[in-house]
Formats: C-alpha cells, sequence, structure tokens
C-alpha cells in the first residue's frame, strides 16, 4: 500500500515556517520618516525637526549618560551634533526587541561652494542642497545602518 505524503509534508513545512519567530538583528536599524522643512537660511540659527524610526532587535538602545545618536552632513560626512537616545525609550532589560520613532532638533549648516569655501553669502551660487546623514549605536557597540534624509535646500544669499 503506498500513502501520498506529498501534500501532508507540504501543508507540515509551511505551517513550520510561517509559524517560526523571525530572528532579531542584535544590529539596529534606522530609517527615515521625515524634515518638519526641506529649505533653510545659512548662519541664521535656522533649524528643523529630524524624524527617524529604530528598531533594535535585543533591546540594548538606550543611554542616559553616553551619546548614540550621531548626525553627520552628507557632503563631507563631518559628525555635526550628537544625541542621547534616552534609557527609557530605547533600553529594554527583557533583551526583547524595542522600536519607536525620535524627533531630534538639527541647525542649518553652511553652504559650500565649488571652491571648497564655506559660510558666506554667495550671488554666483544662492542656494545649495544637502542631506543629513543619522547613524545610532546600541550599548554593545553595535552600529546601525546610515540613514539619510530627504534633501534640504540652504540659502547662500
Amino acid at each position: 500500500m503506498t500513502i501520498k505524503l506529498t501534500p501532508f509534508l507540504l501543508l507540515l513545512y509551511f505551517v513550520s515556517f510561517f509559524s517560526c519567530d523571525k530572528a532579531t538583528s542584535k544590529i539596529p536599524f534606522v530609517e527615515f520618516v521625515s524634515v518638519s522643512k526641506s529649505y533653510m537660511v545659512q548662519n541664521s540659527g535656522d533649524s528643523l525637526f529630524l524624524v527617524f524610526s529604530f528598531t533594535d532587535g535585543d533591546g540594548n538602545l538606550g543611554s542616559d549618560t553616553s551619546d548614540n545618536i550621531f548626525v553627520k552632513d552628507s557632503r563631507n560626512g563631518l559628525n555635526i551634533a550628537t544625541y542621547k537616545l534616552p534609557d527609557y525609550l530605547g533600553n529594554n532589560n527583557t533583551n526583547s526587541s524595542r522600536s519607536g520613532e525620535v524627533s531630534i532638533v538639527v541647525y542649518a549648516q553652511c553652504c559650500i561652494f565649488p571652491d571648497s569655501s564655506s559660510c558666506y553669502s554667495s550671488t554666483q551660487f544662492p542656494e545649495r542642497s544637502m542631506k543629513y546623514q543619522v547613524q545610532v549605536v546600541d550599548n554593545e557597540g553595535n552600529y546601525s545602518n546610515i540613514m539619510e534624509s530627504s534633501e534640504i535646500t540652504l540659502e547662500c544669499s
């Protein structure tokens, strides 16, 4: 007597595949959400809100003592600001996944011109564009991916 196990095995495979928990990464992940505006004036104290989401698979993102959010200028890769993702927002003592959204204030940068000069008014180049980059680090020193904002226009004149 021949028993056809193929449909049964196929069903068993799909049930076991979809019922397993997905492995969570110990490396944090950040994703761009929004900026409050896309136009700023250099050297004016102008600022915007940059919003990003984060996920950390082992829940150890957050500190009340160490900076763990790093903001860079995409044009030159220089760190322009650091922030703390507070312990109560990110860290999780049960080592389970943690996620959320963060809104930070970022100040306008200087215009950078083709001759590598910056921070002066220019009628030849009245506007320049840039993006902000964000990276976070968890308590074990795992750095996230580098998230990039949408394009920001800087008024240079």
